[in-house]
C-alpha cells in the first residue's frame, strides 16, 4: 500500500546526504533517519512489498516530513544520532544511547591511562566526545600517547610489570610502571592531555614550548628536539576551525533564511 504523502514529497526531495524525521498524525517525530541520497533512502519507503512488518507500520503512519541537509555523511550521522536522543522516536532502535558512540577516556588511577570507551555513565572516567568514527578515535589515541607519552595499558599488566614494554621502546609511553618517570612530571602529562581534549589547545602549546626553550637554554638538545616533533605532531590531532570570531569561545549560533513557502535553518555549536 503505497503512502501518497511519501509519493508527493519525493518528488521534490533533493537528493544531498541527510537526516529525516517521520511524523505520525498526532505530531510526533515516530522516526530518525540518514541518507547519502535522501531523494533514493525515502523512495525505498514507496516499496511497500519489500518492507519488513515494522517498516510497513511505520509507512502507514507517516504523514508528514521533515528534513535536515548536511554538509557529508559523517555530518548526517552524528545529526541523526542527536536527535534520536532527543525525540527518542517509537521505531528507532538503534543510536538510543550514547554506547553506540566512541569516547576518548581517561581514568582516574595513579598512572592514569588513556582509553577508548562507550559508555558515557562512567562516573571514574574523564570522557571525551562523543566521535563518530571508532578508527579516527584510534588514530587519534595512538597520537596522543605518541606526543604526551600516557599510557594505555590495562591495571593488571601495569602492576605486572618488571621492565619496559615494547611502547616504551618506540617512545609511545613514558614506562611509569617502572618508574621511568616522575609521578609529578605524568601528571603533568596527564593534565596536558585533558587540557588539550578540553580545547585548550594553546596552553598546551604554550607549556611544551616553554619547557622545550628551556632545555635548549641548558643545552640538552636531544629533549629539545623531542618536544619540536611532539609540537608538530600536536597539529595533527587539532581539529580545523572554519569559525573565525575574536573573543568568541562557547556560542550556539543559529541563523534563518527564508524565500517564499520555504524557510532554511543552521544551527552552529562554537565550543572552545
Amino acid at each position: 500500500m503505497t503512502n501518497l504523502y511519501i509519493e508527493k514529497f519525493i518528488q521534490n526531495c533533493p537528493g544531498n546526504p541527510g537526516v529525516y524525521k517521520f511524523f505520525d498524525n498526532l505530531g510526533e517525530v515516530i522516526y530518525v533517519g540518514k541518507a547519502k541520497n535522501l531523494k533514493n533512502r525515502i523512495r525505498s519507503y514507496l516499496k511497500f512489498d519489500e518492507l519488513s512488518h515494522k517498516l510497513r507500520a511505520l509507512n502507514s503512519k507517516v504523514i508528514k516530513i521533515e528534513i535536515i541537509i548536511t554538509e557529508n555523511e559523517a555530518e548526517s550521522f552524528l545529526l541523526e544520532a542527536n536527535l534520536i536522543k532527543k525525540y527518542k522516536p517509537r521505531y528507532n532502535v538503534l543510536l538510543k544511547d550514547d554506547k553506540s558512540f566512541p569516547y576518548i577516556a581517561i581514568d582516574k588511577s595513579e598512572y592514569p591511562r588513556i582509553l577508548k570507551f562507550r559508555d558515557k555513565n562512567r562516573k571514574d572516567l574523564f570522557l571525551y566526545g562523543p566521535f563518530t568514527s571508532s578508527q579516527k578515535v584510534d588514530q587519534t589515541i595512538q597520537l596522543l600517547q605518541k606526543i604526551f607519552l600516557i599510557r594505555s595499558c590495562s591495571d593488571s599488566f601495569f602492576a605486572s610489570r618488571k621492565r619496559p614494554c615494547l611502547l616504551y621502546q618506540i617512545k609511545r609511553c613514558s614506562g611509569p610502571c617502572v618508574h621511568k618517570v616522575s609521578q609529578d612530571k605524568y601528571i603533568k602529562s596527564v593534565q596536558q592531555i585533558r587540557d588539550f581534549l578540553s580545547g585548550n589547545v594553546e596552553k598546551v602549546r604554550k607549556e611544551i614550548l616553554n619547557t622545550m626553550e628551556n632545555y635548549s637554554d641548558s643545552m640538552e638538545y636531544e629533549k629539545a628536539a623531542d618536544l619540536r616533533d611532539r609540537l608538530k605532531d600536536l597539529s595533527l590531532v587539532e581539529s580545523r576551525q572554519f569559525i573565525i570570531v575574536p573573543g568568541l569561545s562557547n556560542a550556539d549560533i543559529i541563523s534563518v533564511i527564508k524565500q517564499r513557502d520555504v524557510a532554511v535553518v543552521n544551527i552552529t555549536f562554537v565550543r572552545a
